[in-house]
């Protein structure tokens, strides 16, 4: 996505054939019309046992309590959450991540997810065949 302040810095962008996105009012309008979007296009939500879960962008939030997360976790959490509660197996979710990831490192890496997302359960291990978010 490509926000402009208005449309002489959209022009070029647009002529690019790059999508862009512009306030009615400038100055402050641009960060507001960025923020407004985000929300709307940008929050992934799933309903867990333990409450909803919204991802918004780095950001994870759990009734109310907020957790930012490193790379390596929002690129786990993103592949769980995509999977619907669904299990996704191991070597799926090593592919999910910034960086190439053996067996042991993926098992370091869902090790730190789950202490980030602080909520004991939320993500399963199912014996042999991957993990999942608890539904």
């Amino acid at each position: 996505m490509a926000a402009a302040v208005g449309p002489v810095t959209a022009e070029p962008l647009i002529a690019l054939g790059i999508p862009v996105i512009q306030p009615q009012r400038f100055r402050l309008g641009g960060i507001k019309l960025v923020c407004d979007h985000l929300e709307q296009h940008r929050v992934t939500q799933l309903e867990t046992r333990y409450g909803l879960r919204e991802l918004r962008g780095a950001v994870v939030l759990l009734n109310g309590t907020r957790t930012v997360l490193p790379p390596t976790s929002l690129a786990l959490l993103r592949t769980l959450i995509a999977a619907g509660g669904d299990v996704v197996p191991r070597i799926m979710l090593a592919a999910s991540t910034p960086a190439l990831l053996d067996d042991h490192a993926l098992e370091v890496a869902l090790s730190r997810l789950r202490q980030n997302l602080a909520t004991p359960g939320l993500l399963e291990t199912v014996i042999k065949r991957g993990y999942r978010l608890a539904r």
